[in-house]
C-alpha cells in the first residue's frame, strides 16, 4: 500500500527542507502547536522521527557544512 505523512510528520519534514538544528525544529513545532516549553513529549516524537528518517537514509546529518559519514 501507499504511505503518507501525518500532519505532525509533515511539519517536521518541512523543518528540515533546509538545514536546521534539532533544537530549532523542536522550538518551532512547539510554537506551531502552542505546546508548553516544558513539554517533553513533542521532543521525543521529533527525535524519534529524525532517528528513524536517518536510519532509512531519508535524512542526513550535516556537520560544518559537510555530510557526516
Amino acid at each position: 500500500g501507499m504511505l503518507m505523512l501525518n500532519e505532525t510528520s509533515g511539519e517536521i519534514w518541512k523543518m528540515f527542507e533546509e538545514p536546521s538544528t534539532l533544537k530549532d525544529a523542536i522550538d518551532k513545532l512547539k510554537e506551531i502547536y502552542e505546546i508548553d516549553a516544558d513539554e517533553d513529549e513533542i521532543e521525543d516524537d521529533i527525535v524519534m522521527f529524525v532517528l528513524e528518517s536517518a536510519a532509512r537514509g531519508t535524512m542526513i546529518e550535516i556537520v560544518e557544512g559537510k555530510e557526516k559519514i
